[in-house]
């Protein structure tokens, strides 16, 4: 199971894909960066990070999709909600995140827009790469006393 989560670093600490963070008792490896910023706390600059992070020992559920079209029709109010080929979005039908990959057609009618969308699910990364990235992060976290 993929899910956003936001990461928070000091100065001068990286933000890698393949990293382990520990959110709400949940282990989650980092599969993709989607948005950087600098924030300011407490007078300090941070690096903020919205990731996409694969829960461990989750469910895979990506694995059963594979590239569709979808039409999504938008007021001209919402002109700004319009998605754009690259973007990530959840897809709250099949609980899983895709990827536009292309628009395929626009048409304006009676003050609406369509949009035909091409998306693709994010894949979720094997088992194997999963546990080695769990391992290294158990290699740097835990120390024999």
């Amino acid at each position: 199971m993929i899910e956003k989560i936001r990461i928070k670093k000091d100065t001068n600490l990286p933000i890698n894909i393949g990293d382990v963070y520990q959110i709400k008792n949940q282990l989650y490896v980092i599969i993709n960066i989607l948005n950087v910023a600098t924030i300011s706390e407490n007078g300090k600059q941070r690096l903020m990070a919205e990731c996409l992070g694969q829960k461990y020992r989750s469910e895979n559920k990506s694995s059963q999709y594979t590239s569709t079209n979808v039409e999504v029709t938008y007021g001209l109010n919402e002109v700004d909600e319009i998605s754009f080929v690259g973007e990530f979005i959840f897809d709250s039908a099949a609980e899983i995140w895709v990827q536009v990959t292309a628009i395929l057609s626009t048409i304006l009618e009676k003050e609406q827009i369509k949009i035909k969308y091409e998306v693709t699910p994010v894949i979720e990364w094997g088992i194997k790469d999963v546990e080695k990235a769990i391992l290294r992060y158990r290699k740097k976290h835990m120390h024999l006393l």
